[in-house]
């Protein structure tokens, strides 16, 4: 298919090619006779010849009148026919004409002989007015000795003048007569390609059309298998949880050690079982572009502690603990899909446990750039030597093992962070140390926080009411924080509730100062809130500050 698509471009290039070169051929010939009929059309070979010969008659004229003493003749009037003659003559030594006229000239040597005799005579036409009529009646032989071979030059010119123009005729109509064929070559070369075109347009619209049914054949298998998939699913994992429901019964208290662990062992492969069936229904899902993402705003420190608690188990059974930190410049919130995040790295962690040999592993979660950025680093062990760093990067795969149960995992978790937007790398830090980095766009969610700040004498109410007030709004004030606290809880009454009044107010000119109970002196508080504590009634002076 591939190489009759390169013979037809080939032959339309050929037919395009032929076109163009018979076109040009026909124009460059018409222009050329053209050319040369417009250079015969502006020579003018026979009007210079028969100027000869009229201005020959005139002179030889002139001086029979001088001769006979005509009123209106003189020797000046002589002498200047004599100078228009000459000039006549000099056309034949000048130019193209005068080229083409000595041609015309090369064997009977008039216009030479004429030439000769016209030095010869120039003195005594120059001197006319001392000599007299005798000496111009002595001339005149000698210039009608002239007047017939110029005429017969006339007639030479003017005979070779046509049959030059006769031929230059047939130049041009031969020329159009191949215009005019070639042009009909060119309108069936022309006809040719549009048939060609015709036939291939055919040939592709019948292509296209048996593109669409597999294509169409291709959609209706995928949907049959997705629907297979999702079946199967739901058939396979309905008993596997009743396995698993019966295994969870038959953890009686007072079972033997080594029963114990059998049936660990057999809830362990059952989950397993869940969690691929699980993996092959996601991995269906993004194939067929059927996977929605629910982005939402989540803290990064949760996203942490959820993939550490998922790794858990693995990290146990490995007897590789998973160390987990966010960095402090991460923001508190951003905004992705935590479930889908959670997975891609759940699944990441979990290879790296069973097949890496990995030991000393931690994840670090920190912002740059409007990425979450998440490291996977951990030493490469001697065991790891069945782990592909392929499988995680989606480098091609060849031999049959790549569908292998352990390729699934890290196959969804790269499928998952690309339909994120994310990207997955490897990195090495230092000689045996060995980081996996994912970044994920997730853009940071910018809240109106309020500052709060707690003075209690009692921890437990300190504890109750930083338990009421917590929530993504609020920031508790520490010592050493640049940030001014907005509203300041003060524990109401004792001795020492005007002292720590008055350090808050100079502290925190600008903050709101409520009293955790009855103050004794109201002088100094904004509020007070009864004890014992509700929730909404510290909610209450935070909304009030934001609304303010």
């Amino acid at each position: 298919m591939k190489a009759h698509g390169w013979i037809t471009r080939g032959l339309a290039l050929v037919v395009i090619l032929s076109i163009a070169g018979l076109a040009g051929m026909g124009l460059h010939a018409f222009r050329k006779d053209l050319s040369a009929l417009q250079r015969a059309t502006k020579e003018t070979i026979l009007w210079s010849a028969a100027q000869l010969e009229f201005e020959m008659a005139r002179f030889t004229q002139a001086l029979a009148e001088y001769a006979a003493d005509a009123p209106d003749m003189s020797a000046q009037t002589v002498n200047n026919r004599f100078d228009v003659l000459w000039s006549r003559v000099a056309t034949f030594k000048t130019g193209d004409v005068g080229r083409r006229l000595s041609e015309y000239d090369a064997q009977s040597q008039a216009v030479e002989a004429l030439f000769e005799d016209m030095k010869a005579v120039e003195p005594r036409v120059v001197g006319l007015r001392d000599s007299g009529a005798p000496a111009a009646l002595a001339m005149i032989p000698i210039f009608q000795a002239h007047v017939e071979p110029l005429r017969q030059l006339t007639l030479s010119v003017l005979h070779g003048e046509e049959s030059k123009a006769a031929e230059m005729r047939d130049n041009v109509r031969a020329s159009a007569q191949m215009t005019a064929i070639l042009s009909f070559a060119a309108v069936v070369l022309s006809i040719l390609g549009m048939i060609v075109l015709a036939v291939e347009v055919r040939r592709f619209r019948r292509l296209a059309a048996s593109n669409l049914a597999l294509a169409e054949d291709a959609e209706r298998a995928n949907l049959a298998k997705s629907r297979f998939l999702a079946m199967m699913s739901h058939e396979l994992r309905t008993p596997m949880n009743g396995v698993l429901g019966l295994l969870a019964l038959a953890k009686q208290p007072g079972l033997p050690r080594s029963q114990l662990r059998l049936i660990e062992q057999a809830e362990h492969s059952g989950r397993q079982m869940i969690g691929m069936l699980a993996d092959i229904l996601d991995f269906s899902a993004i194939q067929d572009d059927r996977l929605e993402l629910q982005p939402g705003p989540f803290a990064p420190v949760d996203l942490a502690r959820e993939v550490q608690g998922m790794s858990d188990p693995v990290a146990r059974r490995e007897g590789t603990p998973l160390a987990v930190a966010t960095d402090g410049d991460c923001p508190r919130e951003v905004v992705g899909d935590l479930p889908r995040m959670r997975q891609a790295l759940s699944h990441l962690v979990a290879y790296v446990l069973s097949n890496a040999g990995a030991h000393d592993l931690r994840l670090d979660l920190s912002y740059a750039r409007g990425n979450l950025v998440s490291v996977l680093s951990f030493s490469y062990g001697a065991g790891g030597a069945t782990w592909r760093p392929e499988l995680i990067l989606g480098a091609p795969e060849r031999g049959a093992d790549q569908f292998a149960s352990d390729a699934l995992g890290p196959a969804v978790a790269r499928m998952l962070v690309e339909r994120m937007g994310g990207e997955i790398s490897l990195e090495s830090i230092g000689d045996e140390r060995i980081a996996v980095v994912v970044r994920i766009p997730a853009e940071a969610v910018v809240r109106d926080e309020t500052c709060v700040r707690l003075e209690t004498r009692s921890a437990a109410l300190g504890m109750i009411a930083r338990s009421f007030l917590k929530g993504p709004d609020i920031l508790f004030h520490e010592d050493g924080m640049s940030r001014p606290a907005d509203i300041v809880f003060i524990e109401a009454g004792g001795e020492e509730e005007q002292i720590q009044l008055a350090i808050a107010r100079r502290a925190f000119p600008e903050a709101r100062i409520i009293g955790l109970g009855r103050p004794g002196s109201f002088e100094g508080f904004d509020d007070y809130v009864d004890l014992p504590l509700k929730p909404g009634a510290l909610q209450y002076w935070v909304s009030t500050r934001i609304a303010s």
